[in-house]
């Protein structure tokens, strides 16, 4: 069960260590909401500055206005 497997990983059950890196901008690309939140989870921090789209196609509008913004991108690699 799928759901079972992320629940034994989910971020509130994994011991942490302390986020060094700070100021990051990410841009996270993900069509299914489920994984959406479930990535939202791992990433989001005061520390970093990140922007959930909902597809590929809004990620790549984004980077054509400032391609320089994001330290990382996160993409969903199953996209149409």
């Amino acid at each position: 069960d799928l759901y079972s497997l992320f629940e034994k990983h989910a971020p509130d059950k994994l011991a942490q260590a302390p986020i060094e890196i700070t100021n990051a901008r990410i841009l996270v690309a993900e069509d299914s909401l489920f994984f959406r939140k479930l990535i939202e989870q791992y990433v989001k921090t005061d520390l970093w500055d990140v922007e959930i789209v909902n597809d590929g196609l809004e990620a790549w509008e984004k980077l054509q206005h400032e391609p320089n913004r994001y330290n990382l991108i996160i993409s969903d690699i199953n996209m149409p």
